[in-house]
């Protein structure tokens, strides 16, 4: 079996490895919803 040594590192490495996938992928998110209300706004400024 696998010490908890080895395990914790694992899971630490895991943890850091996600980070340059996260970052990213919130910004995206983020980004996105903001140009849905911009977006948003326009259309309904043209209707009124």
């Amino acid at each position: 079996m696998l010490g908890e040594i080895v395990i914790a590192a694992h899971t630490l490495v895991l943890n850091f490895s996600s980070v340059p996938f996260i970052l990213p992928l919130s910004l995206g998110m983020a980004l996105t919803v903001q140009a849905g209300r911009v977006l948003s706004r326009r259309r309904t400024r043209a209707s009124s």
